[in-house]
């Protein structure tokens, strides 16, 4: 039986959490709280987080590597029907939305949505390189919500975290 969440479906909403190693000059900017919009139960959500930006500084061969991982997305009390499970949340990178560097470039982790990967482990999101003093690489990821039709009504919040090395 697929059971809707009333009108406006489920919302869910999601937190952006950056982080860098406090060794390197590395850094990772972020959007901070996104509202993903509403969906049916055991519908599909897709919806852009925002423009993330991943950054490094040095002196010759500079990289920048950004890892992305999800926390299980709950509502309520955050029961087994009150859950949706990090094995249900996809992420894809897509394209460089902006770069600064010398002489370099970014590769995304995920270039299409064919290449969406699941937010239960950690995967690398994106990668910039640059030959000399800094490199910047800025991308718009896109994440995927498979919520079950076991699923209730409710507000759901997860966490996004995009990790720098």
């Amino acid at each position: 039986m697929l059971r809707r969440l009333g009108a406006l479906g489920a919302a869910v909403a999601v937190l952006l959490v950056g982080l860098a190693p406090p060794s390197r000059a590395a850094s990772v900017a972020v959007p901070g709280n996104a509202n993903l919009g509403n969906a049916s139960i055991g519908g599909t959500l897709t919806a852009q987080l925002g423009s993330v930006t991943a950054s490094a500084g040095g002196i010759l061969g500079v990289q920048v590597t950004a890892s992305v991982a999800c926390s299980d997305f709950k509502t309520g009390s955050g029961s087994a029907a009150e859950t949706i499970s990090k094995n249900n949340v996809f992420y894809w990178s897509g394209p460089a939305t902006g770069f600064s560097g010398l002489v370099g470039g970014g590769t995304p982790g995920q270039p299409t949505s064919a290449d969406q990967v699941s937010c239960a482990t950690s995967h690398q999101a994106f990668q910039g390189q640059a030959l000399l003093l800094s490199v910047s690489v800025t991308w718009n990821p896109t994440i995927v919500i498979h919520i079950p039709a076991s699923a209730v009504q409710g507000i759901y919040t997860g966490t996004v975290t995009h990790t720098v090395v």
